[in-house]
């Protein structure tokens, strides 16, 4: 039978909000990806249990409870999202907030972690800056079952998430685009359309494709969005032609 990664342990603390802890752990698939990620900030390896399975372990081996919420994108499983951070992306089209979906459309997306809070700096289900307007879908790579794949993902989701979950936001180094990469460093029956596996993932790369390669949500904000993109284009080589040579303006 296909296990089904990853299952949460609901707790409600409020009436718009809970958190939630991974209690499943996928299999080893022996790869050097699930080796590299299998360890923690220090480099030592984790522990091959659940939080919640019986053992000798210390309780800081243990997966950080994760913000949830109620944003799930049935529409796009197994998929990266990208949204535009507000006035950020107005200004630079190029730059914005990437998230990943499991097999379920269950969204993830890092938000950074604070030292001392107790929390993953992964959440669920939230959407950070609303709903995405572009996306890059996943599909099984050739000679790949469909229920393989769909395993082989949702382990790299939990592998991704584990992750990230202790790591600190920092802009250009530790963030949402290294969160995905750690993701897609770990599925090995997944292939993206019009993306050259040679390439390999990480933030630049990431940045280049779901600029460049993403295909565009048709959504109301995303057809704006969509809009903008293109006209800041324009606006920004006619501003580089008119500055070369100040006389078209006469012209």
């Amino acid at each position: 039978s296909v296990a089904q990664f990853p299952v949460f342990d609901t707790s409600y603390i409020s009436s718009t909000q809970h958190w939630s802890c991974c209690t499943a752990v996928p299999a080893m698939s022996g790869s050097r990806e699930w080796e590299e990620l299998r360890q923690d900030d220090d480099g030592q390896p984790l522990p091959e249990h659940g939080p919640h399975l019986p053992s000798s372990s210390k309780k800081s081996d243990e997966l950080l409870p994760m913000h949830t919420g109620h944003n799930v994108v049935k529409e796009f499983p197994c998929c990266v999202l990208w949204a535009p951070i507000p006035l950020i992306s107005h200004m630079i089209p190029f730059i914005g907030h990437t998230m990943i979906t499991d097999s379920e459309g269950h969204l993830y997306d890092f938000a950074g972690y604070a030292p001392g809070s107790g929390r993953s700096g992964v959440v669920k289900d939230v959407g950070i800056f609303g709903s995405a307007v572009r996306v890059l879908r996943c599909t099984p790579a050739e000679g790949t079952s469909q229920a393989s794949f769909v395993e082989d993902w949702d382990k790299a989701i939990w592998l991704g998430n584990r992750q990230s979950e202790r790591k600190v936001h920092k802009g250009a180094i530790d963030n949402c685009h290294s969160h995905i990469c750690a993701v897609l460093r770990a599925t090995n029956r997944a292939v993206f359309p019009r993306v050259p596996e040679a390439l390999g993932w990480n933030i630049l790369v990431a940045g280049f494709v779901m600029t460049c390669l993403a295909d565009w949500v048709p959504s109301p904000k995303g057809m704006c969005f969509r809009t903008w993109f293109y006209l800041w284009c324009c606006f920004m080589l006619a501003w580089i032609v008119l500055r070369q040579n100040p006389m078209h303006l006469i012209i």
